[in-house]
């Protein structure tokens, strides 16, 4: 239902030539590093299930499962307790109480850096040269940050480079580790950036699929578990920044005045709420506020869920806080289930000045297929004002995909293409 969507492709209205293709946008210059999250076999084993039922929070038999129960060393990780509002009729679970989270951070760090790679568990992917127990993060110096770019040090010392932060929030029912995911933060790591990602683990909040009858009715007796699912979202983000800004190692590495958010699927959701969208918590699409982070300065949602009329994040007019004004990159597709047409979105961001919202209309050309396609925002400007767009041409383009049960695994490279550029003054 609310699962991530294999990606889109979109061309300029006024174009003549739709089947315009730009080069992908190649690896960064940075080598990559990423924080410590080792797992350990033997606890897994015992535990039973493979390990990315742990990193999604799978239940079995009625249990919740977490990442924390296999991790080798908690203490190594980053991990936080995310304080949820005292409001039982939004968070029926958890009001007035704490949830435990895990985020995974990749930033740029020094081509001397001989830390191993991690082979995860269960998976083919590796977590580039990861943190080592116990110890601190290495980030990459500011002259050797400058080095990298060509640009003068001019007597910069070897304190650390303080970096724009990409506070990155995956698909629904995903994790950051899981296919397609990771790629993409090291891919944005390598440009530049420090990229800090929740395990989110929706299935510990609520049901997220449905596939017959009884998953319907148990959505519509439980609409408040699905309310307070999303509700975790923006919460553990802006936890997670908290924890970034106060933790010793990554604080030094981060500059707060550049902090901005990549959101797929219902973790683009996430992001518009974190930049003032309300969301719907009743089947009569009654509104609430969510949490907000006025240090996120620019976000993009990559094939934003945004609800169905039974279901909450139902973004009509009236749950989109006209008092927005901050850089949104909204991608998807008008024909997309769970997305909402063009003329609809002009509607509900009426006081949004397109100069600073970057979104698809109804002249634009938007394609869904399964086959190998890019979507690469070229920035013009830093504040996503003329992005363009490159697409692959599909040998039957005229075919649509709406099956919205693909892989993550055939769109990682679609976020390995993505690069995200928001007031970064290199």
């Amino acid at each position: 239902m609310l699962a991530l969507a294999v990606a889109l492709a979109a061309a300029p209205a006024r174009a003549l030539n739709h089947d315009l293709v730009v080069p992908a946008i190649a690896a960064g210059p940075f080598a990559v590093a990423c924080s410590n999250l080792a797992q350990d076999p033997a606890r897994i084993a015992q535990l039973g299930g493979a390990p990315i039922d742990y990193w999604e929070g799978r239940p079995s038999f009625g249990q919740s499962r977490y990442i924390t129960q296999i991790l080798t060393d908690l203490m190594s990780v980053v991990h936080f307790d995310a304080p949820i509002p005292d409001e039982r009729r939004y968070y029926p679970q958890f009001a007035g109480g704490t949830v435990a989270f895990v985020a995974i951070v990749c930033h740029p760090t020094a081509r001397a850096n001989n830390d191993p790679d991690y082979a995860l568990p269960g998976s083919q992917d590796l977590i580039p040269h990861m943190q080592l127990a116990g110890a601190p993060p290495k980030l990459i110096s500011a002259s050797e940050y400058l080095q990298t770019l060509g640009l003068p040090v001019n007597g910069v010392g070897i304190a650390p480079a303080r970096l724009p932060l990409i506070a990155f929030s995956h698909g629904l029912s995903g994790s950051p580790i899981s296919p397609g995911y990771l790629g993409a933060m090291v891919q944005l790591a390598s440009q530049g950036y420090m990229v800090g990602a929740v395990f989110h683990a929706d299935q510990r909040f609520s049901r997220v699929r449905v596939q017959d009858l009884a998953d319907f009715w148990y959505l519509l007796r439980n609409f408040d578990l699905v309310v307070e699912m999303q509700l975790m979202r923006p919460l553990s983000i802006k936890a997670m920044i908290d924890q970034l800004l106060l933790d010793p190692g990554f604080a030094p590495g981060i500059d707060p005045d550049r902090i901005g958010g990549f959101g797929a699927s219902l973790g683009g959701e996430a992001m518009m709420h974190l930049l003032g969208a309300r969301i719907t918590t009743t089947i009569g699409l009654g509104c609430h506020e969510t949490v907000r982070d006025p240090r996120i300065k620019a976000a993009v949602g990559f094939v934003p869920y945004s609800g169905q009329s039974f279901l909450p994040a139902n973004f009509s007019a009236k749950c989109f806080s006209k008092q927005n004004s901050l850089p949104l990159l909204w991608k998807h597709s008008r024909l997309r289930s769970g997305l909402p047409r063009s003329d609809s979105i002009r509607s509900t961001v009426p006081h949004t000045p397109l100069s600073s919202l970057a979104i698809a209309s109804e002249r634009l050309l938007t394609s869904l297929s399964c086959s190998p396609i890019a979507l690469d925002p070229l920035p013009t400007s830093p504040n996503f004002a003329k992005p363009s767009y490159s697409s692959a041409r599909n040998n039957r383009r005229s075919h649509i995909f709406l099956h919205s049960d693909l892989t993550r695994a055939k769109i990682g490279h679609q976020f390995q293409r993505t690069v995200l550029h928001f007031h970064a003054k290199r």
